[in-house]
């Protein structure tokens, strides 16, 4: 690991907490060049439990995680491979079951191998590390019970 960054949400507020951490990940990002880079911004998740999932609170939340995601994207090249997902489903304001309101997540890949437009089909949350690994050119552990998007 060549950086590392943590900003408690909890402590200065989640919102502000994507803030400063979009600030220091598209520094650092645009600056050097790293093969994986893992970014969590997490008022999203926090509005979700707060106030539900789809609520207006919510998609609010959504709407201001999209200006940190762009502003992230902007310092990378173009070539850098992007997915974009949650860190879980839900139902109301709860997750954790097996439930596919729980195992679906929103995914968008950018670059990568994936074509601009293109619609990914029964996407689970398992999914996502067998898609960083073959991304990164690893094979996915065989008890990884997901499939890569690739």
């Amino acid at each position: 690991m060549t950086f590392s960054y943590f900003c408690k949400g909890r402590t200065i507020g989640y919102d502000a907490a994507n803030e400063i951490i979009t600030d220091a990940a598209s520094k650092y990002l645009g600056e050097n060049y790293t093969d994986f880079a893992f970014l969590y911004l997490g008022n999203t998740d926090y509005v979700g439990h707060k106030y539900g999932w789809m609520s207006n609170e919510y998609m609010e939340a959504i709407d201001k995680s999209w200006n940190n995601i762009n502003t992230i994207i902007n310092s990378l090249p173009d070539d850098y491979a992007v997915i974009i997902t949650a860190d879980h489903g839900g139902h109301d304001m709860y997750h954790g079951t097996d439930m596919p309101e729980d195992m679906t997540i929103p995914v968008i890949i950018r670059g990568g191998g994936f074509n601009a437009g293109e619609k990914l089909e029964n996407v689970n949350i398992k999914d996502i590390a067998p898609t960083v690994a073959s991304l990164l050119d690893i094979l996915p552990d065989e008890d990884w019970e997901g499939k890569s998007l690739r």
